[in-house]
């Protein structure tokens, strides 16, 4: 059923004051133990609800990271459509500016492709939600998230080791055509 880009939205990142969805329930204590879905019992303002998947250590950022890229996606065309989707702030003060500067604080601690662990990102906040999860993906968000917020800081000091990382694949052309500069 298609439903407005704004209320995906508004489920799709977690905001102030959200809890995570019930819908899928820890068979552990820890994400080691947990398969095939892990979920702390808290949410950061920011994550993006596919943070669950633990199927293997790929998953949890696999899929938020990829939703967080195709809302850039949509986000540009509906810019181009002349919608502020880079501004709006959903029911509970999400933007995709927060997400991507949520996910931006992990690529500072472990790294662009590293494994997160408990010692590396314990500055993030929720980072117990990914302990064992591979960072993968955020090069791309980065890069946008640089361009569309250059003033946003904990995005954009990411974004020299992402083009270092992006230079050696295939660029993105259509989320996005040209460095920052």
């Amino acid at each position: 059923m298609p439903i407005p880009w704004t209320a995906y939205f508004d489920r799709a990142i977690y905001g102030e004051a959200d809890k995570p969805i019930a819908c899928y329930k820890n068979t552990g204590p820890d994400r080691a133990t947990s398969k095939n879905s892990f979920q702390t019992p808290v949410v950061a303002p920011g994550e993006i609800e596919d943070r669950y998947r633990n199927a293997n250590k790929d998953q949890a950022f696999g899929y938020t990271l990829g939703l967080l890229a195709e809302l850039y996606n949509t986000a540009e065309m509906l810019r181009i459509a002349g919608f502020d989707a880079y501004g709006y702030r959903g029911s509970h003060h999400q933007s995709i500016e927060m997400a991507t500067q949520y996910y931006s604080c992990f690529g500072k601690h472990a790294g662009l492709d590293g494994t997160v662990t408990a010692d590396n990102a314990r500055a993030c906040p929720d980072y117990q939600q990914y302990v064992g999860q591979v960072l993968n993906g955020l090069d791309a968000v980065v890069l946008i998230g640089s361009y569309r917020f250059p003033k946003n800081t904990a995005i954009t000091e990411l974004e020299s080791p992402a083009k270092t990382y992006m230079a050696r694949y295939s660029v993105d052309v259509i989320r996005f055509g040209r460095w920052r500069e």
